[in-house]
């Protein structure tokens, strides 16, 4: 009896040191597990951008702009009169012998903006914003071939089309979590533009070519309009895409670019006059510039900006 008794006795002394060493053990794993949470917490608010009254942005541009200053136009006009050029020469000639070939057709101007972009971010949720961008040309080119006179010649039409944008924008920003904005706004732009083009006929018989080149340019104002979103990458850097929508326009501007000769006057394409003629005035043979034309910049455009951040 006595050894059942002292059995028992053992148990219940055994089962209570092990009930109050469990409860000592408990306390002891949450506090070692309790930094885990917080130090993930705190190492993803490295990522947010703390609370600062002033804010200064550095941005590097990029991006792409189709039909720049109203360039498009002026493509179609040529796809029409070649396409006009090649079908006609082709209808009058006899069956299976087809005189005219179109050989390059470009129906789109593009120009690829590179720049500086300078910003800061007002009570955290306003922002103001000045970039300057040159857009880099890239030529667009249409050409055919038509010997239906008994020579080869070859007609081409080369648009260049450049630009300097700086426009000065207001933007209010819609927090997206904790990483990214939404900014919307818009503001003044001011225009420095060029539009040029030649157009060459050649005869590959005698090798003779005629060329003009006619040349708009000057400055222009308006309006544009903006909606953008940023991803911060870091503290100090970030991630941004644009959409701007741009009205900018201004009349008055003439052909600033004179033929060497009066009889340099080629055929197949019309040039910014409007003429496939001379550029001369049949009566005293002076400068014809042409009437004023009007450089209009409204169009969309999209920008991507690598941004570097000084928060104070």
């Amino acid at each position: 009896m006595k050894t059942i008794y002292l059995t028992l006795l053992v148990v219940l002394f055994t089962g209570s040191t092990l009930s109050a060493a469990k409860a000592k053990a408990a306390p002891a794993a949450a506090q070692a597990a309790a930094p885990v949470a917080p130090a993930a917490e705190e190492k993803e608010k490295e990522k947010i951008p703390k609370k600062s009254a002033f804010r200064l942005q550095i941005g590097f541009v990029t991006g792409v702009q189709a039909g720049p200053i109203g360039s498009n136009s002026l493509i179609q006009k040529d796809v029409d009169s070649m396409t006009s050029a090649v079908n006609a020469a082709n209808l009058a000639a006899p069956s299976g012998s087809p005189p005219a070939a179109v050989t390059n057709m470009s129906a789109v101007t593009y120009a690829v903006p590179l720049g500086l972009s300078l910003q800061t971010v007002l009570f955290d949720f306003f922002r103001i914003r000045v970039h300057a961008t040159y857009d880099i040309p890239i030529p667009t080119v249409n050409e055919y071939t038509d010997t239906s006179s008994g020579a080869t010649k070859t007609f081409r039409s080369d648009i260049r089309v450049s630009q300097l944008q700086v426009p000065l924008l207001f933007m209010f920003d819609i927090p997206v979590g904790r990483e990214n904005n939404i900014y919307l706004g818009g503001g003044p732009t001011l225009y420095w533009g060029t539009i040029e083009k030649t157009i060459s006929e050649t005869n590959k018989n005698t090798g003779v070519s005629l060329n003009d080149t006619d040349r708009l340019q000057g400055f222009a104002y308006g309006p544009t309009f903006i909606i953008g979103i940023q991803r911060r990458l870091s503290p100090a850097v970030s991630l941004s895409a644009d959409f701007l929508y741009q009205m900018g326009a201004r009349g008055g501007f003439k052909d600033k670019h004179e033929n060497d000769a009066s009889n340099n006057n080629p055929t197949g394409f019309s040039d910014l006059n409007g003429n496939s003629g001379s550029e001369k005035n049949a009566s005293d043979g002076k400068f014809n510039d042409g009437t004023p034309k009007i450089m209009n910049y409204e169009g969309v455009r999209f920008l991507l900006s690598l941004n570097l951040h000084l928060d104070f």
